[in-house]
């Protein structure tokens, strides 16, 4: 008889099978060209079994969207154990988040992603930001700065990038102006 921790590892390991086939779906399929029967081929298990997990399309997409949004963030967050200096870190974190989206933005199914689930994405990357402010807020904190300026700074930070992003053309100028607005908030501390 299978142990109660057996069993909640094969549940899980079912809903990373039906999330790693939904996220394929939607990735080739776009939105409206995923089923739930779709997914459940491809799995394979039954259409049941999937709305045992999620409770209708929506709600899968959103699973597979947080998931991927997740990966994103662990690979942000990589970055502040990858370089010495507070600014290098920062920077590359933030470099790194804005190529992973620019790649997302340059998919052939951006458009109608953002416009379909527009909410939902909206949601989701809040909380990547979210979780992107927190890790430079506990870097700032980590070198010495006080609690106050770094959440400001933190939060200035975050913002900034999301500006420069959105009105620059080229992942170049992007990065270029991420470091130089970076090391002038982060130096501004001493």
């Amino acid at each position: 008889m299978a142990t109660s921790n057996e069993i909640n590892s094969a549940a899980e390991r079912t809903k990373e099978k039906i999330l790693d086939a939904a996220e394929a779906l939607f990735a080739q399929e776009r939105y409206k060209g995923t089923s739930v029967e779709r997914v459940a081929r491809n799995v394979p298990v039954s259409k049941t079994t999937i709305y045992k997990y999620f409770d209708h399309k929506d709600g899968l997409f959103e699973a597979t969207a947080r998931r991927f949004a997740s990966r994103i963030l662990a690979e942000v967050t990589s970055e502040f154990t990858a370089h010495d200096t507070i600014e290098e870190q920062i920077s590359s974190a933030l470099i790194r988040k804005h190529k992973l989206c620019y790649e997302i933005r340059a998919s052939s199914f951006a458009k109608e992603l953002f416009e379909a689930r527009h909410g939902v994405v909206r949601a989701i990357v809040g909380d990547l930001m979210t979780g992107i402010e927190s890790a430079i807020l506990r870097a700032l904190i980590e070198v010495g700065m006080r609690r106050a300026d770094a959440t400001r700074c933190a939060r200035l930070i975050a913002a900034t990038s999301i500006g420069l992003a959105n009105t620059h053309t080229t992942r170049a100028t992007t990065s270029k102006d991420l470091r130089f607005m970076v090391r002038a908030i982060v130096s501004s501390r001493e």
